[in-house]
């Protein structure tokens, strides 16, 4: 328990990280619980949690890149969010801190997050891309020649240099592959030079290669003194082997976390020796996953049956792992941080006070630029939308040509107007497939602190206007000359 080793049962071993730079922060997490709201009502009438994560416990220091690996359902996504401070819904339990105080409001602002989900504009290119994201996190001493070559460096790096003038893509436009929107998903957020990094599954849809340099530059960055964090579905031998340490779940219990070498010991010590000339990672996942297990060949049954090789009894894998000298070596570390940080007596201090890279006028700008040039280019924006307008108006105009304007035909008028607004109203559905896009990619931007809500509003107000009034306009013209409406009070 960690209160135990606070008193002094268990005297810290750990090297303190030092606090006293800003840019170096370790992340630790304690006994975290998550519980998430069920969709269906149970027998009382009431919804009902379940639990996602239990008790689960870590720590990643400045320079240490870490996985978190684990069968399909484990929970790894819910805890990369849970420190991420992206879940705002269901109960928790536990803490999150950061060099040993708890995070606050500006963590957005010096953490990054790659979502799996690739949330990008369609109808730009990749160097427009970036140069956007190069923009609003562009520091103050930096100089346009420092910025285009942190941009070109980034892009050589994730190997999108050659594709740098090709759109994006999206169901209008062809544009570049998955796995290289997966690369541009990256090196975004690599453009902040954040303090930590969170990524889920960075090597998703990607070749081995591809799957080799992303983690590769990865590695180096930690050597930066960069804290990053992710989560990897089952990487490759090279892959894994780059990690400094591995933390695996099974049912949102923790059933290792600790240095990467050390994990194929501690198995072994349990009595799973893992085959010699095997990857580890796929050993594990065999190991641990239990939604295909045969009765008959229960790893577990095989725990509760023998004493380990450490001489203590255990019944599952969390629980070994509980008792084991990783665990304790881990609770150990988390106190050294806490300790150094109440020692310091440095409150707020230790966290970094970011706030937004750009000025308001520089988002405005920037945010103006952008939506300009998405509402020109992409086809669901105006273009559709016009074209549809105008057909719906030419049937209009149609259906109530030159309109009598004796006072008999008032009923007609009438049922003209209703049409009018009815139908232009109800096809601007064509737009939904934008917004839907606009959206996702907003909550992204909003939440890795790019800009400032208020100042996205006004430019999408603002930079949408011009368009919708001449749609309207076209509208307007088109119906009163062909219907003939009176100009005047008639």
């Amino acid at each position: 328990d960690i209160d135990e080793l606070e008193h002094g049962h268990v005297k810290p071993a750990a090297k303190p990280v030092d606090v006293s730079d800003e840019h170096l922060l370790s992340l630790t997490w304690h006994n975290l619980y998550y519980r998430a709201q069920e969709k269906k009502k149970g027998p009382d009438g009431k919804f009902g949690y379940k639990t996602i994560l239990k008790n689960v416990s870590g720590i990643v220091r400045p320079g240490e890149l870490i996985a978190i690996m684990g069968p399909s359902g484990s929970g790894k996504t819910t805890l990369l969010d849970l420190l991420a401070d992206r879940i705002s819904s269901g109960k928790r339990e536990g803490e999150v801190r950061v060099n040993g105080r708890p995070r606050g409001s500006t963590f957005k602002h010096y953490a990054a997050y790659v979502q799996q989900e690739d949330t990008l504009y369609g109808t730009m290119t990749v160097r427009e891309t970036f140069d956007f994201v190069a923009a609003l996190t562009r520091r103050p001493d930096a100089t346009d020649a420092s910025e285009r070559a942190r941009v070109d460096h980034i892009l050589t790096v994730l190997g999108l240099k050659v594709y740098e003038n090709t759109r994006i893509g999206n169901i209008f436009l062809k544009g570049i592959s998955g796995g290289q929107k997966r690369r541009v998903s990256l090196g975004l957020e690599l453009l902040k030079s954040p303090s930590i990094v969170f990524l889920d599954e960075p090597t998703s849809g990607l070749d081995s290669a591809s799957a080799y340099k992303i983690v590769e530059h990865l590695q180096q960055l930690a050597k930066e003194n960069m804290t990053i964090l992710c989560t990897v579905h089952q990487p490759s031998s090279e892959v894994y082997h780059m990690f400094a340490k591995l933390m695996l779940l099974r049912s949102g219990e923790t059933v290792y976390f600790g240095d990467l070498e050390e994990a194929t010991t501690h198995f072994a010590e349990l009595g799973f020796p893992a085959p010699q000339y095997s990857n580890p990672s796929d050993f594990f996942m065999t190991l641990i996953n239990t939604d295909f297990d045969d009765p008959d060949e229960d790893n577990e049954k095989a725990l509760a049956n023998r004493k380990t090789n450490r001489g203590q009894n255990c019944e599952s894998f969390p629980e070994c792992y509980a008792k084991s000298a990783s665990c304790k070596q881990t609770l150990n570390d988390i106190v050294v941080i806490h300790e150094v940080a109440r020692a310091r007596e440095l409150d707020n201090k230790v966290i970094p006070h970011a706030g937004f890279a750009a000025s308001m006028w520089t988002q405005f700008k920037t945010l103006a630029k952008r939506r300009l040039q998405d509402n020109i280019r992409n086809p669901a924006v105006y273009w559709v939308r016009a074209a549809m307008f105008v057909m719906l108006s030419l049937m209009i105009g149609t259906l109530y040509l030159d309109l009598s304007t004796e006072p008999s035909y008032l009923q007609d008028r009438v049922s003209l107007m209703f049409f009018a607004c009815a139908f232009l109203v109800f096809m601007s559905i064509a737009v939904v497939p934008a917004f839907i896009e606009d959206r996702a990619i907003f909550q992204r931007e909003r939440a890795n602190g790019y800009y400032h809500v208020a100042t996205h509003v006004i430019v999408d107000s603002i930079v949408t206007a011009p368009g919708l009034f001449i749609i309207s306009l076209l509208v307007s013209v088109i119906i009163f000359f062909m219907v003939g409406l009176s100009n005047g009070g008639e």
